[in-house]
């Protein structure tokens, strides 16, 4: 779990970089990644597509709760497909 207190904010395309990366590195290994700010939140979830995409376990949520939650259980594909579904129908309604 990575619980980010960093004052600073990437570029879309530093997301998106980093994000190629961490599911080269990282792809066998669940990452939990708590992002509480508003301001970067959005960005986060765009980088957890793309490393799922790329084969990675990734998961940006809000609180530490959440994060110790879903790295103890199963439901990550549940939840990716929840967030698809979500996005492809925000994307469709405007």
């Amino acid at each position: 779990m990575i619980v980010d207190k960093v004052t600073g904010q990437l570029t879309v395309i530093e997301h998106y970089n980093l994000s190629i990366i961490i599911a080269a590195l990282f792809s066998r290994i669940k990452i939990a990644f708590i992002d509480p700010k508003e301001h970067t939140f959005e960005l986060n979830k765009f980088g957890e597509a793309i490393v799922f995409s790329r084969g990675g376990k990734a998961l940006i949520c809000r609180s530490e709760a959440e994060g110790l939650e879903w790295l103890l259980n199963n439901s990550y594909l549940a939840r990716i497909l929840k967030n698809t579904y979500f996005f492809l129908y925000m994307q469709k309604t405007n």
